[in-house]
């Protein structure tokens, strides 16, 4: 019996070491072959996605890069390769601890390859199924990152409720990933005051050194564009003690100096100091156009706007080949000539040429679009109105005040042109002086083996020698040959170049003025009698009124807008588009202090009581009333139509009467209208004359209406 005892106690703890080893087994082997090559193979693939993001430091830079299918099917045999390893564990050792781990890397490469439906499949199997609880936290961050970067807002908000009443707590890995995830969300809906709460809570468990400088980097921006400089002056500096790469080292130490005390004589004098050894710096030697800039941004802070105008034109000067940062500087020069110098048509020149160089991409692109179009119209509008002012005002004088004026113009048209010939020539002269430093390249440590062409300063040397050696050459084959015409060009160190003769002579032989509109021609625009003073009115109505509206509607410009509305309304009283004028007025005096609405109310329901404006302010319900006598109209112009088809124009023209007097303020009225002219010119077809009188005051009356281009036609038929 004891031995019987003994030996089932032996056999039980036999067994029970073998269950062990064999769990022992499953996870070894689980963890250290199949699992172990596709975690690699992930890291390389991370890498090669998020590794390399394409930053744009002007802009507050991306938490997260964005997930982007093209580029993750780029990597479509490494991932495949992921799913087949890691499909491992999962077949032949599910008792493993690592099989968790395992459909998470599934799900990744899944999610990576755009296969949002079968990731989410997997991250939802893992967070239901593992008794892990790190592992759900995982799945959980994981999901959250898939409905964020497909904008899935319902459901972004439902994980995020859904992690919150997790009542175990993330460990710090996860925790990190959750907080990153959330401040990518509202990074990419630019609210930056909930981004900056979540990278807060991240930063202190941010697993590397190079994680630290970006977050605070990006802290750093999101402070700036928040106005408070004291905070994001201390999170640039934090970005210098994580030992940051070059470029977040660079922009973090130049965007610092740009929030230093603009009241502090000593911290100016620092600032100035620092920028200027930048610019000087050989390994900053393509980054001054940035230099100049956030220089000029300095001086903006400091309301000195013409120095930062200026040093904006240096980054210019300074940016060769960078398309975003010449459109942000153009973008920042066009906001002081519109925001502090009230210079809209300059702003419109800035604007547009930021616009024309601006990726779509990028975050401010819509509005710089919208500025750009509306003061493209402002200039259109402005530029009419200033010369039709102009033309009337002349029409009053003599001839010879006429051309003296003209005169006096057409000079200063050219000596602007002068002016910015000699500004673009001296802005070429400099770009092509911008050769390499002679110092050792930044790339290229002193005493360090390196490729030849690696080598910014050997390539740029040897390519000068070869010009001083053997001239000028094309990159052909035998290019050495002894009966090659040898070109001798005068090579400048400094990198100028001088152009061939033919092309200099070209180039001074070019008649800068073409476009100079010659005497002549601003004579005849001046109106010389009473037509071509009533189309010249007629221009500034349609100009003024059209300006009016685009001050109020798109440049948010009250005192202007209501400026110019009166000048409209006052000027052509009998302009059709004075009643909505009134209108504009009343409601934009709700929001300006300058003016009352009191009284643009008043002169709208006193001179214009039948107009739908009036009516719509002394009765708030109009239109839905409207819509009801729109409803009675239809039935009846129908019966009125069908009694014109069947020939019966005596029913016809009394049943248009009714509805005008019955109804007057319908929205049909223009094809009540147009009926009983038709009709009119049905039953008199011996008097064309009246018939055609009544079309021309229906386009006149009815300009806007679709029906405009029939009558046209009715007019044309004859």
């Amino acid at each position: 019996m004891f031995y019987k005892t003994k030996l089932f106690k032996y056999s039980f703890f036999g067994l029970f070491l073998f269950l062990m080893g064999c769990q022992a087994y499953h996870d070894t082997t689980a963890r250290f072959n199949a699992y172990f090559l596709a975690k690699e193979r992930m890291l390389k693939v991370e890498e090669n996605l998020f590794g390399n993001p394409e930053d744009d430091y002007n802009d507050v830079l991306q938490v997260l890069v964005k997930l982007d299918t093209s580029t993750g099917k780029s990597q479509k045999a490494d991932l495949d390769y992921i799913i087949e390893k890691a499909s491992m564990p999962i077949q032949f050792h599910e008792r493993s601890k690592w099989v968790d781990d395992s459909w998470l890397l599934v799900g990744k490469s899944r999610m990576y390859q755009g296969d949002f439906a079968n990731a989410l499949g997997t991250f939802k199997f893992v967070n239901t199924t593992s008794e892990d609880p790190n592992a759900r936290h995982e799945a959980m961050v994981l999901i959250l990152r898939s409905f964020v970067d497909e904008g899935d807002e319902r459901n972004v908000k439902f994980i995020n409720d859904y992690i919150k009443k997790d009542t175990i707590p993330f460990e710090k890995e996860n925790a990190y990933d959750y907080h990153l995830t959330r401040a990518h969300y509202f990074r990419q809906k630019y609210d930056l005051k909930t981004m900056i709460q979540h990278l807060n809570v991240a930063l202190p468990v941010a697993p590397k050194n190079e994680d630290r400088a970006r977050i605070n980097f990006i802290l750093g921006q999101a402070y700036e564009a928040l106005d408070s400089a004291t905070q994001a002056y201390e999170s640039y500096r934090q970005v210098l003690k994580n030992n940051p790469d070059f470029d977040l080292q660079f922009y973090a130490e130049v965007n610092s100096y740009g929030l230093r005390d603009a009241d502090s004589e000593e911290d100016v004098a620092d600032a100035y100091k620092f920028y200027h050894k930048k610019i000087k710096e050989e390994s900053n030697w393509n980054l001054r156009d940035k230099v100049y800039y956030e220089m000029g941004k300095f001086e903006e802070r400091r309301g000195n706007y013409d120095s930062a105008l200026h040093l904006y034109n240096q980054s210019i000067t300074f940016s060769k080949d960078n398309k975003v940062q010449q459109s942000y500087t153009y973008l920042k020069m066009g906001r002081i000539y519109y925001d502090e110098k009230s210079e809209y048509q300059v702003a419109a020149n800035y604007y547009d040429s930021a616009f024309q160089l601006m990726p779509k991409d990028l975050r401010v692109y819509e509005e710089t679009k919208i500025r750009t179009e509306a003061l493209s119209k402002f200039v259109k509008y402005y530029d009419e109105i200033q010369q039709q002012d102009k033309l009337q005002m002349l029409a009053k004088l003599d001839s010879s005040e006429q051309k003296l004026f003209f005169l006096e113009e057409i000079e200063e048209e050219r000596q602007l042109i002068i002016a910015e010939t000699k500004n673009n020539a001296a802005r070429d002269q400099i770009r092509k002086q911008l050769t390499p430093p002679n110092t050792s390249s930044p790339l290229v440590r002193k005493g360090q083996a390196t490729w030849y062409f690696y080598n910014i300063e050997a390539v740029a040397n040897g390519k000068i020698n070869f010009i001083r050696d053997w001239g000028n050459r094309a990159l052909e084959d035998d290019w050495r040959r002894s009966q090659k015409p040898f070109t001798n060009t005068a090579v400048n160190l400094g990198g100028a170049i001088p152009p061939k003769e033919e092309e200099k002579e070209r180039i001074e032989s070019k008649d800068i003025f073409e476009n100079v509109k010659s005497l002549e021609a601003r004579m005849e625009e001046i109106p010389s009698d009473e037509t071509q003073l009533a189309k010249s009115n007629q221009t500034l109505e349609t100009n003024l009124f059209e300006l009016g509206k685009l001050y109020y509607y798109d440049l948010k410009e009250l005192n202007n807008a209501v400026e110019t509305l009166e000048r409209f309304t006052f000027d052509f009283p009998e302009n059709r588009y004075v009643p909505e004028a009134f209108y504009l007025m009343t409601y934009i005096c709700q929001e300006y202090a300058g003016c009352s609405e009191d009284v643009y109310k008043k002169k709208l329901i006193e001179k214009y009581p039948n107009s739908s404006y009036a009516q719509i302010l002394q009765d708030p319900d109009f239109y839905k009333k409207n819509q009801q006598i729109d409803k009675k109209v239809t039935v009846k112009y129908e019966r009125a139509f069908q009694f014109y088809k069947e020939g019966e124009y005596a029913k016809t023209e009394l049943l248009l009467q009714n509805i005008a007097s019955e109804f007057p303020t319908t929205s049909y009225m223009d094809k009540v209208d147009l009926l009983r002219i038709m009709t009119l010119g049905q039953k008199n077809k011996d008097n064309k004359e009246a018939y055609f009188a009544e079309l021309d005051k229906f386009m006149k009356k009815y300009q806007e209406s679709e029906l405009v281009a029939f009558a046209k036609k009715l007019k044309e038929a004859k």
